[in-house]
């Protein structure tokens, strides 16, 4: 069931409330993020804390994790915006609806940020969502018109991966593996592009590659 024009959905068989955020706006790199990245990572360096106030690919891993943690919050604010939103969202259409037993679902489509690797997305999703948010206990992130060359895969690649952020009893694997389905099938429909699913084995592979531009 469409709730109304905003991108909510409701499946009454398996009680969930769904709600659509889509980011086509790469401000990741902004000047005004950047210039708080760098004030951050200078303070950082002056008090002795990092060796160089150099941040790039090849050191990033090296750098403490909550300086990581810290540049996330200030680059992935539209992120942040995008959650806070579909936490509102999903809690009144439960409140609208009068669905109180229902989970929330963010499915959460990323059609432009493309500074950003897949994988830092994902974590500063996770990040947000277990600090706040109460309402959302499982996301997916999916990616629409924004391919990654991913390693052991024969072409360029579209995610579509969920992750469970609640304790105890867990969305429905089948519910979420249909609805990847058909995901795919759109996508393949509507390109034109044959498709196949792969599993993701090689987990060291997700963390490097960069989306294709």
């Amino acid at each position: 069931v469409i709730v109304s024009k905003t991108r909510r959905y409701v499946f009454h068989f398996e009680k969930i409330v769904a709600e659509l955020k889509c980011l086509t706006e790469d401000n990741v790199d902004s000047v005004n993020n950047q210039s708080k990245v760098n004030e951050l990572v200078n303070h950082w360096h002056n008090e002795g804390k990092i060796k160089t106030n150099s941040i790039d690919e090849s050191n990033w891993r090296e750098l403490p994790k909550e300086l990581q943690t810290r540049i996330y919050e200030i680059t992935t604010k539209s992120i942040k915006k995008r959650i806070r939103k579909a936490n509102v969202q999903i809690r009144e259409t439960k409140q609208e609806l009068r669905l109180d037993e229902y989970s929330g679902l963010m499915i959460l489509a990323n059609d432009g940020v493309g500074s950003l690797p897949p994988a830092a997305f994902i974590y500063a999703t996770q990040h947000a969502l277990v600090r706040d948010f109460s309402e959302i206990k499982y996301f997916i992130y999916l990616t629409a018109n924004l391919f990654t060359q991913l390693r052991g895969a024969p072409m360029p690649t579209l995610f579509w991966i969920g992750f469970d952020m609640q304790k105890g009893p867990k969305m429905d694997e089948k519910f979420i593996d249909r609805l990847g389905r058909d995901w795919r099938s759109l996508v393949c429909r509507k390109t034109g592009i044959p498709g196949f699913v792969q599993e993701l084995h090689d987990v060291e592979s997700f963390w490097h590659p960069r989306h294709l531009t």
